[in-house]
């Protein structure tokens, strides 16, 4: 991160060291209960040993409660817990549902996608456009969330059989991804994707500009954002943004030289099976 004051640069930002224990220490300090001393027994008795008896589970209990430690002071900044859009289905049920498959190539390779959003269950056949103008405009329109991606395009090879394959594979993730975001599920665009009345490129074009109110106001309602959040959350989130970022910059190097030498072992690995080939071949 570069220094320039940015809304996300932690360089003049304080360290936060949040310790959950630190408090009153005095309050901590409990009194210890009285230990009452049998009474003397009957002179006339001479020295009989007096059982004592076992605690019983009430006695337990109320010396735990009169043991336990002191919680924390109500003065310290406590972790504000952000909520999640959790899915409404587990992650079998969403693979059952969301299919994208039957690939068909005549001239232009069409899709079966099958899934379900709040409306109801959907069927129909898309081509790779669709699916990339649907990301462009949930992209556009739901700016700065998260919208999984698809398979980048092809000019060349792109009616091949293994390419298809790879490519439905990817559109089925895509469709997958979507289905554990109900914003993005359950949004206008997306609807227009599952049941068009017309092209769908042209429908997506048509849809009405948002203004940067509308923006806010579909983040509040379906995304439950605070437009004026608490100074402590957005300490924290900006924490979590800077680490991240420090992480990706140590691990981007060493990717890169894993896909370099994985790329090195392609052509020995296309020339190992053409031998492999030529011996069956030949047998």
């Amino acid at each position: 991160m570069s220094g320039n004051g940015g809304l996300f640069d932690s360089d003049d930002e304080d360290d936060i060291q949040y310790n959950p224990d630190e408090g009153n220490q005095e309050d901590e300090v409990l009194d210890e209960p009285v230990q009452q001393q049998p009474e003397p027994q009957n002179n006339a008795v001479p020295n009989i040993p007096v059982s004592k008896a076992e605690p019983t589970q009430e006695s337990q209990e109320e010396e735990k409660i009169e043991t336990s430690p002191v919680a924390p002071s109500s003065d310290v900044p406590k972790p504000v817990a952000v909520k999640q859009s959790l899915p409404a289905q587990s992650q079998s049920e969403i693979d059952e549902i969301y299919t994208v498959s039957d690939p068909v190539n005549t001239g232009h390779v069409t899709y079966t996608i099958k899934g379900r959003d709040e409306d109801g269950e959907f069927e129909g056949s898309r081509r790779y456009n669709d699916f990339y103008h649907l990301r462009t405009a949930l992209v556009n329109r739901w700016p700065g969330t998260y919208v999984p991606p698809i398979p980048s395009k092809k000019a060349v090879g792109n009616k091949d059989d293994k390419y298809i394959e790879h490519r439905r594979y990817f559109l089925q993730r895509f469709l997958r991804r979507i289905a554990i975001c109900p914003h993005l599920l359950n949004s206008d665009e997306f609807k227009l994707f599952a049941r068009p009345s017309g092209e769908i490129e042209k429908m997506l074009s048509m849809m009405p500009k948002q203004t940067p109110e509308i923006v806010v106001d579909r983040f509040k309602v379906h995304l439950h954002v605070d437009e004026f959040p608490d100074d402590f959350l957005v300490k924290q989130c900006k924490e979590i943004i800077n680490d991240f970022g420090s992480f990706c910059k140590k691990i981007l190097p060493t990717l890169k030289v894993v896909r370099e030498q994985t790329g090195k072992m392609v052509a020995p690995r296309n020339q190992q099976n053409e031998n492999y080939k030529s011996l069956m071949e030949s047998m």
